[in-house]
């Protein structure tokens, strides 16, 4: 069995290894040996590692699980773990998303664990910020847009305090919600702002990219949305586990229905052990509206290459097959949630990402 040292030292070198099994397989095994040894602070530190890196594989729905263990650790073991507190509450904020990705979790468990967050942070001393945007991304999901407003407008009048993300990427986060609620004048002008003033973060730079595709093609800046195409994707190669559906939907929307079917085959295969529901849902949905595209130019017999999964081998499908596959995966997983909801909020979006016509033909790319 390794010593305790050595179990610290695995724990360090996990960053290193590929996003994904890799990872979790290495943590899964410090966590065995911490448990076995009764070694409650290590065994803290590598789930909530795991917490994130659950959520890049088939295993999302561990994530939460991981996280609750901590929480209880932590009532168990108040004095010991005292050190760990900003960390898990910080973590609170990873794994407060999972039950909203999976239908199966009821709604008023989903609401339970936005109230056991905000009675988390009070009885530690922290604001509600990080509270009201989890309220916020609920109502958005939930489809009830005046009170995401609401939340939204409560979160950014909160200051920034010890579990948020640094300027740069909390004013990426303000960018992503504008767009979510539509407000694509004002995403836009925020991240203009947040791009001439220059980024320090590493992590910000792509994310307020992909937000601004979004933004820069409503408002018709279509240089400036195949700017923020060009920039941000090279970031993600062989460093995903899930369709980039900004850019599949990018691609889709401006006559540049070749790029978007490399992409698509260069994850295709992400699309058979998504990370939760609610992802599947999304991949699928981007995917099949860019092939209902390549499909309407005549494309139906394009063939793309998928790896062997489960029974079914390794070979070609059709973009016609691909759509149909698709476009029922989005739909039926778009239902779950409507009825977990008990709104038809997500079914509504999945039929406008399905149904968008382009923006633009023929948007010509360069540097990319």
């Amino acid at each position: 069995m390794p010593t305790e040292a050595e179990l610290w030292a695995l724990l360090t070198e996990v960053d290193g290894l590929p996003r994904g099994s890799a990872q979790v397989s290495a943590l899964e095994r410090v966590i065995r040996h911490a448990d076995a040894r009764g070694l409650v602070g290590l065994g803290v530190r590598a789930r909530l590692r795991a917490v994130t890196a659950y959520l890049v594989t088939s295993q999302a729905n561990q994530a939460l699980a991981a996280f609750l263990w901590c929480l209880h650790a932590h009532d168990e073991h108040p004095e010991e773990l005292a050190h760990e507190v900003r960390v898990l509450m910080r973590a609170f904020t990873t794994a407060v998303t999972v039950p909203r990705e999976f239908p199966g979790v009821p709604l008023p468990a989903l609401r339970e664990v936005s109230a056991e967050m905000e009675r988390r942070y009070r009885e530690v001393g922290y604001g509600p910020r990080e509270v009201y945007e989890t309220r916020f991304q609920d109502a958005l999901h939930l489809g009830d847009v005046a009170e995401a407003r609401t939340w939204f407008t409560r979160w950014r009048s909160e200051p920034l305090d010890e579990v948020s993300d640094c300027w740069e990427c909390e004013t990426t986060d303000e960018v992503d919600h504008l767009v979510g609620l539509g407000d694509h004048e004002d995403a836009a002008g925020l991240g203009d702002l947040l791009l001439a003033r220059g980024i320090d973060c590493p992590a910000a730079p792509k994310r307020l990219l992909e937000s601004l595709i979004a933004a820069y093609l409503e408002l018709g800046r279509f240089d400036d949305a195949a700017m923020a195409h060009l920039r941000s994707y090279p970031q993600i190669l062989d460093a995903l586990s899930m369709i980039p559906v900004e850019h599949v939907s990018f691609c889709a929307l401006t006559g540049n229905e070749g790029r978007g079917l490399e992409i698509v085959q260069r994850f295709l295969h992400t699309l058979d052990a998504p990370p939760a529901p609610g992802i599947a849902m999304g991949d699928a949905a981007a995917v099949a509206q860019l092939l209902r595209r390549v499909v309407a130019r005549g494309g139906s017999r394009v063939t793309l290459h998928r790896r062997a999964w489960r029974d079914r081998p390794a070979g070609p499908v059709t973009a016609e097959d691909l759509l149909a596959e698709t476009t029922d995966t989005a739909r039926a997983i778009a239902a779950a949630f409507d009825a977990r909801n008990g709104s038809t909020a997500v079914s509504g979006r999945v039929e406008r990402i399905l149904d968008r016509e382009p923006c633009t033909d023929g948007l010509r790319l360069t540097g990319g």
